[in-house]
């Protein structure tokens, strides 16, 4: 997806056939983007071979923005379990020799062939990526941490980097008054207590780092499925929460497995996610603009584009991730999605 403003914040689709595919199809899984380039990783996720055949997987793949084509990526050390709906953000680093980031893979949801819904998990890891400037290569190597995610096993949540801080915000059903920061330096957790209106207990919401110190949180469903459309931004100066537009009619319908991306300090964008309705779920492929500071909402495209106009089919549980940014507009990865 393209954007650019001129006079106001406008929108495209740009389809993209590489060579390659992610093999198999997939939807729950989780991207992040490099620091260091318009490459973007995704890893895990849902993966479905055939409608009878659907499994959860670990495997890595990278969209090499060069190359416009998708590749696996091998890894070293010790894989993370097969998973989906975890969360996963990115911290980057330099060094002399060579330029680095580390994404961090937290909880999640292995089904497996249990019947009693398989399980939740606590686990955390780290992926390594070390690029050795001589040579150009890269070799990502998976870390399994000693520390778990705090208050139990957790999926469904979401995960946001600070990165001046060298932190990352938790929040799942479990964060009333409070947000768990994961501390990179020292690789453990402490508990943030919160004021203000905050989100209530809900997963499968998404968040997103706007300015340096503001995390948006749109959407998501209670355990009872209860769907949302609420925003919150929580200040994380002050650990303050402040609730948006809480009676705006022009907004995007409840809905829960949407993506949520910065477009500036002020704007960030919605697209796609399931909504509830009397067939069950029903998945969107609409794209919101939401200004922060009028508290407004814009549909940059409504879900009905004409028959001329390249639209991706709706889905939810997808992942929507920024390649490049210039002074022309900023361009975003879609991928995967049931």
């Amino acid at each position: 997806m393209s954007t650019a403003f001129a006079g106001a914040l406008q929108a495209e689709w740009n389809e993209r056939k590489p060579s390659h595919r992610i093999t198999p199809k997939r939807s729950g899984h989780v991207a992040f983007p490099s620091p260091h380039s318009s490459d973007v990783y995704i890893f895990g996720g849902y993966a479905e071979e055939s409608p009878s055949n659907r499994y959860v997987t670990n495997d890595l793949w990278r969209w090499n923005s060069e190359q416009q084509d998708w590749e696996s990526v091998g890894t070293n050390g010790e894989s993370p379990r097969a998973r989906l709906v975890a969360a996963a953000a990115v911290l980057a680093g330099k060094s002399d020799r060579s330029q680095h980031f580390r994404a961090y893979v937290f909880g999640g949801w292995d089904p497996g062939t249990k019947q009693d819904g398989g399980d939740i998990l606590e686990t955390i890891h780290r992926l390594d990526f070390g690029r050795d400037q001589d040579s150009g290569t890269t070799n990502p190597t998976w870390a399994h941490l000693d520390v778990v995610t705090p208050g139990g096993p957790t999926s469904r949540h979401v995960a946001v980097a600070i990165p001046e801080r060298n932190q990352i915000v938790l929040h799942n059903h479990r964060c009333h008054d409070m947000v768990w920061i994961f501390d990179a330096d020292r690789e453990s957790f402490v508990q943030q207590t919160t004021s203000g209106p905050c989100p209530s207990a809900r997963g499968l919401h998404s968040a997103t780092l706007s300015s340096k110190h503001e995390i948006v949180f749109f959407g998501g469903a209670s355990q009872d499925q209860t769907m949302s459309n609420e925003v919150f931004v929580l200040d994380t100066k002050s650990w303050t929460w402040r609730k948006l537009m809480d009676n705006e009619k022009k907004a995007p319908s409840p809905r829960a497995s949407p993506c949520l991306c910065r477009w500036s300090d002020d704007i960030v964008l919605v697209y796609g996610g399931a909504e509830s309705s009397s067939l069950g779920l029903t998945p969107r492929s609409d794209v919101w603009a939401l200004d922060l500071r009028k508290e407004t909402w814009n549909c940059l495209l409504p879900d009905d584009q004409p028959a001329s106009t390249f639209c991706p089919p709706a889905r939810n549980a997808a992942t929507l991730v920024e390649m490049s940014s210039s002074e022309n507009g900023k361009e975003y990865l879609l991928t995967g999605g049931w």
